[in-house]
């Protein structure tokens, strides 16, 4: 594949709709989508779907496509990501004004509350109430009945709380932080209402820049990429980036978004430990097993061998955990592809203290050993590594530059 974009710049993922660390740009997709040469009567699959790259550019380009992610906000963002701004039936002024009808009782043990006064949340459930009729976003998400629309204007509301809750994040940018009790923020409907306003204009404005008019409605599925809702040998083209392994929590990356669906802690929980790569420990660890491949068994030797403290424990258990998952979804994915489809997978090595994990290389180990062909495997360098927050990193090596890498295999 020599015409491959080298000069696209992986990264360059436009993060002017939603905030959101992991993915790849558009351009990446479509120049993949093009040098694939993906039959437009085919099914392109993403089943770590994310903010809804993959499919938002196969809807662009008229070719169907299937979006998986087990985090249920994802599927709002792609979802909307998908509207088009020229059918805006109306504005958040009437809105917001339609929102003073409702009369939500809010009971202590709101999520939201976890972060805002019960006088903001209740102007905060009164918007949400707003946008989905009456309904709650739990309600609705269960059987995907809400509109792009509605998950437009839900999207707002999400950037609308990271603004309210701005001064909770921590040194850690994935990390947002809950307040005692005394220090919960408090808003008026006229600050909150304002802020509102002003995120729905620069979103019109940003859709207006890049509004494109689907061609084919993708289907967005809230699922477990280990678990896939599909048919064996029902799509022909993968175009994915799972979560790396570098141990970022990505349920308290979105917890503020989470609470609006107002998930109770316990579900809250059963959610971090469902995500790849969370750095929860299970009920049960997974053994290793061959079939993950020498560099991957290698691996998860030198980390239980090595010195530092927990590294036997509770790191090499998080390991163990991130592969068990990465096999099931690759042996998911093998079924669900038809023979001779093909898949792109973007990944990146990490650290584990000074132990390189060479992350291209156990999957291509792993990919081999389900019978596909590896076609090529080509380089990036990534300069905004979250892996690298930790300056404690440091103290076991000198450099830690971070590549990533798209590969591709051919199913057989």
């Amino acid at each position: 594949m020599k015409n491959f974009p080298r000069t696209t710049k992986l990264k360059n993922r436009d993060n002017t709709i939603y905030k959101y660390y992991p993915g790849f740009s558009e351009d990446f997709v479509e120049d993949i989508i093009k040098i694939l040469k993906v039959n437009t009567n085919g099914i392109i699959l993403d089943p770590w779907n994310g903010s809804g790259t993959t499919t938002y550019v196969a809807s662009k380009l008229g070719i169907p496509s299937i979006g998986l992610d087990i985090n249920p906000v994802m599927s709002i963002i792609a979802s909307a990501r998908l509207f088009n701004i020229e059918t805006n039936p109306y504005n958040a002024n009437y809105l917001l004004k339609s929102s003073d009808k409702f009369r939500t009782n809010v009971e202590e043990n709101d999520a939201l509350c976890n972060w805002f006064h019960k006088d903001t949340v209740k102007i905060i459930r009164n918007i949400e109430r707003t946008i989905f009729n009456g309904k709650y976003l739990r309600e609705v998400i269960v059987n995907n009945d809400y509109s792009n629309l509605q998950a437009f204007y839900c999207l707002i509301l999400f950037n609308v709380l990271k603004h309210l809750a701005h001064d909770l994040k921590s040194s850690n940018p994935t990390w947002i932080k809950k307040p005692i009790l005394t220090e919960r923020k408090s808003f008026s409907k006229a600050e909150i209402d304002e802020i509102y306003l002003n995120e729905y204009n620069r979103l019109v404005q940003v859709y207006e820049h890049n509004n494109v008019h689907q061609k084919v409605k993708p289907k967005i599925i809230i699922g477990r990429s280990e678990s896939i809702p599909l048919d064996n040998s029902s799509v022909e083209t993968i175009i994915t980036s799972p979560p790396y392994c570098t141990r970022i929590d990505y349920a308290i990356m979105t917890s503020l978004e989470l609470a609006i669906f107002n998930i109770s802690e316990i579900d809250f929980v059963k959610l971090r430990h469902s995500l790849i790569g969370a750095p929860v420990i299970h009920k049960q660890t997974p053994k290793a097993i061959r079939e993950w491949g020498p560099t991957c068994l290698e691996t998860l030797s030198k980390i239980e061998n090595h010195h530092s403290k927990a590294s036997r424990t509770y790191y090499l258990k998080t390991y163990l955990q991130y592969f068990h998952s990465i096999f099931l979804s690759l042996k998911e994915i093998d079924r669900v592809m038809k023979n001779e489809g093909k898949c792109i997978i973007v990944i990146q090595n990490s650290y584990y203290k000074d132990i390189f994990i060479d992350l291209k290389q156990i999957f291509i180990e792993m990919i081999k050993y389900l019978g596909w062909r590896l076609v090529g495997t080509y380089e990036f360098i990534n300069p905004n590594n979250l892996a690298e927050i930790n300056p404690r990193g440091k103290e076991y090596r000198e450099s830690s530059i971070t590549k990533e890498y798209a590969v591709i295999f051919r199913k057989w």
